[in-house]
């Protein structure tokens, strides 16, 4: 009985292309980048190592599915926004996640670390840490 190589046989349930997600520390570095590409974004949507997808072969050209998208097919909704200068091949992390976002992307929760840094103060929150008018009238007397 001959054995059929692993990509060819049904009944099998790994994909040798398909790298891990990101562990913590992995995670920690690429949120450090001053900068990421069109293809480290699509990668880190997915919560995929693009250092990693760079050493698998074919990692964009096949469907990896997680959730309702896939990595192959965010890489071409992001080189199509760049083609009509939507986005540039090279950004801050927070401009690529801004841009996801106000398409309708969900991004990965580590990402949202980046966020709530560069998220301005709500109008509210200002008003509650400012003292008082009246109380400090009181003070005064």
């Amino acid at each position: 009985m001959s054995e059929q190589p692993l990509e060819d046989n049904p009944e099998a349930h790994v994909d040798l292309t398909a790298p891990d997600l990101l562990d913590a520390k992995e995670w920690e570095h690429w949120l450090k980048m001053p900068a990421w590409t069109i293809k480290e974004f699509a990668c880190l949507m997915h919560s995929i190592n693009p250092d990693e997808a760079e050493r698998t072969t074919g990692i964009f050209s096949r469907i990896r599915r997680t959730g309702n998208n896939n990595v192959s097919l965010t890489f071409q909704i992001l080189e199509r926004a760049k083609a009509i200068r939507q986005i540039k091949n090279m950004m801050m992390p927070i401009k690529f996640i801004n841009w996801a976002l106000s398409c309708g992307f969900r991004i990965p929760i580590e990402m949202e670390s980046i966020v709530d840094e560069t998220r301005e103060p709500s109008p509210t929150k200002e008003l509650e840490d400012r003292p008082d008018p009246k109380r400090a009238i009181l003070c005064i007397m």
